[in-house]
C-alpha cells in the first residue's frame, strides 16, 4: 500500500507491505495531482515497512514515471528512508542510475535526517 500527505511543503510518501510495479504506476498516475509551493519538489519516501523486488528495467521505468510527474518543477529532491542493508544498497544503486541535473535522490537511515536534508531546499 502506498499513501501520501503534504506537511511543511514536503510530500511524505509511505510504502507498506509488498509493493508491486503496478502499484507504483498507479500511484504515479495519481501523483500528478499533488503540488507544493515553489519550483522545487521535495519528497521523502518511507520504505522501512516495504518489500521491494524490482528489476533494473523496472527501476528505470519508475524513474521515467517520476520524471514525467515532476516535469513542472525546476528541481526535484527526494529522500529515501530505509532500515536494511539490502534496501540501502538497492536504493543507492537506483539513485546512481537516475540522478540528473534536475533530480537528486539520497538514501537516509532516519526520517529526521532525510527531512533535515530536504529542508535545506525548502523556501517556504
Amino acid at each position: 500500500m502506498i499513501t501520501h500527505y503534504l506537511k511543511d511543503n514536503i510530500i511524505r510518501i509511505n510504502f507498506k507491505g509488498n509493493i508491486t510495479f503496478e502499484e507504483i504506476v498507479e500511484f504515479s498516475n495519481n501523483f500528478s495531482d499533488v503540488h507544493i509551493k515553489g519550483d522545487t519538489l521535495l519528497i521523502i519516501y518511507d520504505l522501512n515497512d516495504a518489500t521491494l523486488n524490482f528489476s533494473v528495467r523496472e527501476y528505470k521505468k519508475i524513474s521515467e514515471l517520476a520524471r514525467e510527474t515532476s516535469k513542472d518543477y525546476k528541481l526535484v529532491k527526494a529522500a529515501f528512508v530505509v532500515n536494511t542493508p539490502q534496501k540501502t544498497a538497492m536504493l543507492t544503486f537506483f539513485t546512481q542510475i537516475t540522478n540528473t541535473n534536475k533530480t537528486q535522490r539520497k538514501v537516509f537511515s532516519s526520517e529526521a535526517s532525510g527531512i533535515a536534508w530536504l529542508q535545506l531546499f525548502n523556501k517556504y
